[in-house]
């Protein structure tokens, strides 16, 4: 009897870690399969670059089967813009400069709605500015590439051939990657960001509804990454400011978040695409 006990015992041991581990794995998988979707994603975002001179805009992030993941873009007779009017695609302005976040613009790069939720059935997040939406037909004053300037205070500047890379602009709607939420800057020329919310999923809008979790209570790095961090005054559809997170040790962070800057952008496009953004749209490295 004694024995039988021991290995009863061994048993539970032995099954209680093959689940921890089968648990693991699953996690590890399901990190895996996102960052390789983050990875696709951004593929899809070189190729509508490579084809229109400009990034989409976000889709809402609550839009029905009818209008999901079509960008919401609004052109006029200056710059477009995305049209923040729009449930759930938030903003930050800045001078003519604005900072959006939605949801992936699935249906525009042409993938499947898959495309557009991480492992955990959430919706990834897309985060873009006002200038890199902007083309010299969305804006017909848009600068020379050799007058591209990093400059958010003249509609000249306002698309994707008239910035340049850099942070020395009058305003604050770069937008800055931080390495933790205490300020180290990894960069502050990215053009795109997307973002996963993780396991844990706080402050992700749902992939099956329009539904939204709750926001980190106490994270401030996950707080980061999403339109309201901790201790800011934060409106329906703005975004407080234009820091995020890319890594954080410890607190229960597990965001997974991929950008790319200005630079590496258009040397993916002109590689890739037999050198379209240069010669069809005049973008160059600057």
């Amino acid at each position: 009897m004694i024995e039988m006990a021991i290995a009863l015992v061994i048993i539970g041991i032995v099954g209680g870690v093959s689940i921890t581990l089968g648990s693991m794995q699953l996690e590890q998988a399901r990190i895996k399969s996102t960052v390789e979707q983050m990875t696709n994603l951004e593929q899809a975002l070189i190729q509508h670059l490579a084809l229109h001179g400009r990034l989409p805009c976000p889709s809402s992030l609550t839009a029905g089967p009818s209008t999901e993941g079509r960008e919401e873009i609004t052109t006029g007779a200056s710059a477009a813009i995305c049209n923040a009017a729009v449930d759930q695609i938030f903003i930050k302005d800045d001078i003519l400069e604005a900072v959006y976040m939605g949801a992936v613009p699935f249906h525009s790069l042409n993938l499947g709605r898959e495309a557009s939720v991480d492992a955990w059935g959430n919706r990834i997040a897309y985060v873009v500015q006002r200038s890199f939406i902007n083309s010299d037909i969305t804006n017909d004053i848009c600068a020379d590439a050799t007058a591209a300037m990093d400059d958010h205070t003249n509609a000249i500047y306002l698309c994707f051939r008239g910035q340049s890379s850099g942070s020395a602009n009058a305003g604050n709607a770069d937008l800055n990657i931080l390495q933790s939420n205490q300020g180290y800057a990894v960069t502050e020329d990215a053009v795109f960001i997307l973002i996963s919310h993780g396991a844990n999923g706080f402050g992700a809008f749902q992939g099956q509804s329009i539904g939204r979790n709750a926001l980190p209570a106490n994270n401030s790095a996950e707080r980061d990454n999403t339109n309201c961090p901790l201790n800011a005054a934060c409106g329906t559809l703005a975004i407080a400011d234009s820091n995020f997170v890319y890594d954080e040790a410890g607190g229960g962070f597990d965001d997974i978040v991929h950008f790319s800057t200005r630079n590496q952008l258009v040397a993916r496009c002109n590689q890739r695409y037999a050198n379209s953004c240069a010669s069809n749209f005049g973008i160059d490295i600057r």
